[in-house]
């Protein structure tokens, strides 16, 4: 199950997966077992070399767990994508867990380190295809208005410009938003870029 860190440094923790062995080699599975129990794959949003942070406005890992939980003192709805995102490739990633304990079992540490970063990999592409594809809560027209201030832009976006237009005619916020092709969560794409995963071992 994932579990969570505090927002200054976000992550998802992923489960890790063991293997079957058939032959009599007790010692060696137990010590491959414990590496791997050892091991540790995050995926998330980290606050290091945030850029954000030097316009004195929150970072990225900041934002990020906003709009993963929602600020319902702000009016923000929570628009989960981390949890959601890992969870959609959870098979594939249990394949590379999967692959690392093989690895292990074998004493080739180079390949369970590259297949435990294959998992890294996997679950951030899915994480950032569900920000860009999620089904998330439209945004409202003020969010959107205000979307150029946001990215530090003279003028508004064909897309914001056309919603815009839209909503002032009648049309309903969250129709306006899917006609125009405007993304809750994607305005500068910083966030989205900003995911990512590290390997670690974990502390006693």
């Amino acid at each position: 199950m994932p579990a969570w860190s505090a927002p200054a440094r976000w992550w998802c923790r992923m489960a890790k997966n063991g293997t079957t062995v058939t032959k009599d080699n007790v010692d060696k599975v137990l010590k491959s077992i414990q590496d791997l129990v050892g091991r540790v794959v995050m995926v998330g949003v980290p606050s290091e070399n945030d850029d954000r942070e030097e316009s004195g406005g929150p970072n990225n890992a900041m934002i990020a767990y906003v709009q993963e939980t929602g600020a319902p003192e702000l009016g923000i709805p929570a628009r989960p994508f981390l949890v959601p995102g890992v969870k959609e490739a959870q098979a594939k990633i249990a394949t590379c867990l999967r692959g690392g304990a093989e690895a292990l079992l074998s004493s080739d540490e180079g390949r369970a380190t590259s297949a435990l970063s294959a998992a890294g990999m996997t679950a951030v592409s899915s994480v950032r295809r569900v920000i860009q594809n999620g089904d998330f809560e439209a945004l409202k027209p003020a969010t959107i208005a205000a979307r150029a201030r946001a990215r530090g832009t003279a003028s508004r976006r064909k897309s914001e410009k056309k919603y815009l237009q839209m909503v002032s005619d009648g049309i309903a916020p969250d129709q306006a938003q899917d006609a125009a092709g405007i993304r809750p969560l994607v305005n500068t794409g910083q966030m989205r870029n900003s995911v990512t995963y590290v390997l670690r071992r974990r502390t006693k």
